[in-house]
């Protein structure tokens, strides 16, 4: 439903993963932190998570058995991003993160910088990990954090 109310497009599932288009940032982002919000408001006191990756960039679309697919570097860093993220985390490289486009996405949110290396790719990455809470959860400890305080036992 937040794929479609952000004006994106369903491309295929793969297991438990949805791989999707968009035609700007901003609406893939605004659909990403929309998504783990619904999602976790009714199942994250279960221990399951959302994880996105966004990236922007050309690909290659083909037509193949009447259904539209996308290939190409994009979607290979889009997945590897994904890979990268935290439950209840949306993450893209620093470059789109820091986008004028997504300013006001993204702004107030709880960030993580890192360095990653992506399969495929030569060099090291700066990605940017964002947290999707609410305005209500911003005063408290992040979800982020408390995954990663119950990882470490504390």
């Amino acid at each position: 439903a937040e794929i479609a109310r952000y004006g994106g497009a369903i491309v295929k599932t793969m297991g438990d993963a949805v791989m999707a288009s968009f035609s700007t940032l901003d609406e893939a982002a605004r659909a990403g932190l929309a998504m783990i919000r619904a999602h976790d408001a009714k199942y994250r006191a279960m221990g399951l998570g959302v994880k996105i990756g966004i990236h922007a960039g050309p690909s290659l679309m083909v037509r193949a058995n009447e259904r539209l697919d996308y290939f190409g570097t994009t979607v290979n860093v889009t997945a590897r991003l994904q890979a990268q993220a935290a439950a209840s985390e949306v993450v893209m490289t620093e470059a789109n993160a820091r986008s004028a486009l997504l300013r006001p996405v993204l702004a107030g949110l709880p960030e993580r910088v890192f360095e990653a290396s992506l399969k495929g790719i030569k060099e090291t990455q700066r990605l940017v990990g964002f947290e999707a809470i609410d305005a209500a959860e911003r005063s408290g400890v992040t979800h982020v954090e408390q995954d990663a305080r119950a990882r470490a036992g504390t």
